[in-house]
């Protein structure tokens, strides 16, 4: 009985293993084939653009996200946002701290803010440019393409918070070869813009 038993183990495992294919859904699959034009042509792909586009939305207690340096207001009692860290700049100012270290410490967060909310506004244009070519539904469509031009707007409205007039790039998706060195647009033009 002991023999069967083995034999019909030893027989399944043979051809368990002798049917499979070489190819099976475990084999990686190369994502170097995704295009702006292939990813437009697939309902999931294409919300997973716009899905990018929410993903720095989300709130944070610091109003000052975005410029990353804080306010004189925040080193002082006339705040309602209370900061336990030495690392803002009215704290490290009126400490006497304040050093060219970290001067570019705060360039280079400034430059965060800047290329994050830029990426988001990309994404939004792009996504604007391609989403009527895309397989969703009409209601579908119409929907999506307003939160893209909400998010575009409240990324601006964000870095015209914490910076003043920033560069407006309309609806305009640039490439790696574009010249992208637009003038700064002043407030007011940033406020009928968003």
């Amino acid at each position: 009985m002991k023999m069967i038993k083995f034999l019909v183990a030893a027989l399944s495992f043979i051809i368990a293993v002798t049917s499979c294919k070489k190819a099976n859904f475990l084999d990686p699959r190369s994502v170097n084939d995704l295009t702006e034009e292939s990813v437009f042509t697939d309902s999931a792909r294409t919300i997973a653009v716009l899905t990018g586009v929410y993903s720095n939305i989300y709130n944070n207690f610091n109003p000052h996200r975005w410029s990353g340096t804080g306010s004189f207001m925040d080193a002082t009692d006339e705040t309602d946002q209370r900061y336990t860290g030495g690392n803002l700049v009215p704290i490290v100012m009126s400490l006497g701290t304040f050093t060219a270290a970290y001067a570019e410490v705060l360039t280079e967060r400034d430059a965060f803010s800047f290329t994050v909310a830029y990426r988001r506004i990309r994404s939004a244009n792009l996504y604007l440019s391609k989403v009527d070519g895309s397989p969703l539904s009409a209601g579908l469509k119409i929907r999506t393409k307003a939160e893209a031009r909400f998010l575009r707007a409240w990324y601006y409205a964000m870095l015209l918070k914490a910076h003043g007039g920033v560069q407006l790039l309309g609806d305009v998706v640039f490439g790696l070869d574009d010249d992208i060195n637009i003038p700064r647009s002043t407030y007011q033009e940033c406020v009928d813009y968003i």
